[in-house]
């Protein structure tokens, strides 16, 4: 009966240790072929040495901890300083806004004056102009009529020698300004100088005095010609 025990006993532990080094086995094929990492090996083994259990469920109908929820007074507070915050920025953009706006009108401002000054200083140079040319007129006037007055002091001779020079504008200008007799008297002149030229007009084209008394008074040269031809003898 003994004998029996202890090879009942041998028998059951020879299984264990099988068991053992199979769990040992199993582990170590598990973690060298990369299916699970060492600590998950490590828990098959004790999953199957039934040390590694589940975590307990929690009882049905367990109470769970109450949310926290906020009094009525601490909700009212974040809603008023919400409130406040919300306004504080309206004002600020309110304040910015009329920052902009009277700036826009301070550069409104500035540009109606710079306007109205440059029309001002425009205006100025124009009467500035105006006044200049009145002016250089007035004295080209009266420099005329100094001429005029110096020419009619002269000799006729020497006066038509002196316009003989100048341009028909300006000895048409000086004779309507010179008497009638004296004008006839330079026009003569001028006439002698003209006669006295290398250069003598071509046939069909009218002499110089000619020229210059139907400039004067027109078609109607009748009795100025006449007045020039006494002057020319």
């Amino acid at each position: 009966m003994r004998e029996s025990v202890e090879k009942a006993v041998r028998t059951l532990s020879l299984a264990a240790a099988m068991i053992v080094v199979s769990e040992i086995v199993l582990g170590a094929i598990l973690y060298f072929s990369g299916a699970v990492t060492g600590g998950k090996a490590g828990d098959v083994a004790k999953v199957l040495q039934g040390r590694l259990m589940s975590p307990p469920e929690e009882p049905r109908g367990a109470a769970k901890p109450p949310l926290e929820v906020k009094s009525q007074e601490e909700l009212q507070a974040a809603v008023a300083q919400w409130e406040k915050s919300r306004k504080q920025q309206e004002e600020a953009l309110a304040a910015e806004r009329d920052a902009v706006s009277s700036m826009k009108n301070e550069l409104e401002k500035v540009r109606a004056e710079i306007d109205d000054k440059d029309k001002a200083l425009r205006q100025q140079l124009a009467e500035f102009e105006d006044r200049k040319s009145a002016e250089e007129a007035a004295a080209a006037d009266q420099g005329f009529k100094e001429a005029v007055a110096t020419y009619s002091a002269m000799e006729a001779k020497a006066v038509a020698d002196s316009l003989y020079r100048l341009d028909d504008p300006a000895v048409v200008r000086y004779l309507k300004a010179f008497k009638t007799a004296f004008r006839a008297e330079v026009l003569g002149e001028m006439k002698k100088i003209e006669a006295a030229s290398e250069s003598p007009p071509s046939p069909g084209e009218s002499d110089r005095v000619g020229r210059l008394l139907e400039i004067i008074s027109g078609a109607s040269t009748g009795g100025a010609s006449g007045a020039v031809a006494s002057a020319s003898k």
